[in-house]
């Protein structure tokens, strides 16, 4: 009974025992060898230049089945997260097929210079739109037919947020994604910051720059991406 309780304390011993006895092999491992890998196996697998020379493409985004992608949509395939110019994207594209009118409203002071404030008006209902666009144009209108940009700043990170999250539904749908990368993203850039933190700074280097690269997109939607892109 004794000796059974005595073996862990006998294993954990000769484990550090092998890995103090490899330190140099081990480190060369995970900081020559295995980078080399990784880096290697996104130059070969996710790296775009795989597609070819990059084409200037003026053209609406399409999908592979050449059906309109919305503008949103294609910029969050090429950066795998929403961004500010994704939804001014959307809002000038809701604006060119009548959905909103985008305008100005210039208000005259005497003591002070006139103020400029952005209006956005309702021209018909959300009838044919995706669900991420329903979910920004439910959030313009749900006091009236009319918002300023100005009273959105309270709370529009909640309908930022929202908006992600139907993007990134759409996207795995489509199997251009094949989940929501922020977790991927998250975990490689820790582990990166734990080998740096552990002396393996090669290691760490390439991890953090695959949690940049490594985004969660699909073949299919690296293609997409390329042709949309370049």
């Amino acid at each position: 009974m004794l000796f059974i309780k005595g073996n862990p304390k006998i294993f954990r011993r000769k484990i550090g025992n092998f890995l103090l006895a490899n330190i140099k092999i081990i480190w060369l491992i995970l900081n020559i060898i295995l980078p080399v890998i990784l880096i290697f196996w996104y130059q070969k697998k996710k790296n775009k230049k795989r597609f070819g020379p990059p084409a200037v493409n003026f053209d609406i985004p399409k999908d592979e089945k050449g059906e309109r992608l919305a503008s949103a949509l294609a910029g969050t395939i090429d950066t795998a997260k929403l961004e500010r110019d994704d939804v001014v994207a959307t809002l000038f594209d809701l604006a060119i097929r009548k959905y909103i009118k985008l305008g100005e409203i210039i208000e005259r002071r005497n003591l002070l210079p006139d103020l400029k404030k952005q209006k956005i008006t309702k021209l018909k209902d959300s009838i044919g739109l995706n669900e991420f666009e329903k979910t920004l144009f439910e959030r313009l209108f749900k006091g009236g037919d009319e918002v300023f940009a100005d009273d959105l700043r309270k709370d529009f990170y909640k309908t930022y947020q929202d908006m992600e999250i139907e993007a990134f539904k759409i996207l795995v749908e489509k199997k251009y994604f094949v989940k929501n990368p922020k977790f991927q993203r998250g975990l490689l850039f820790v582990l990166g910051i734990i080998a740096i933190g552990t002396a393996n700074l090669i290691l760490g280097a390439a991890l953090i720059y695959l949690a940049r690269k490594l985004i969660g997109r699909t073949a299919l939607g690296d293609e997409i991406d390329f042709k949309i892109d370049g």
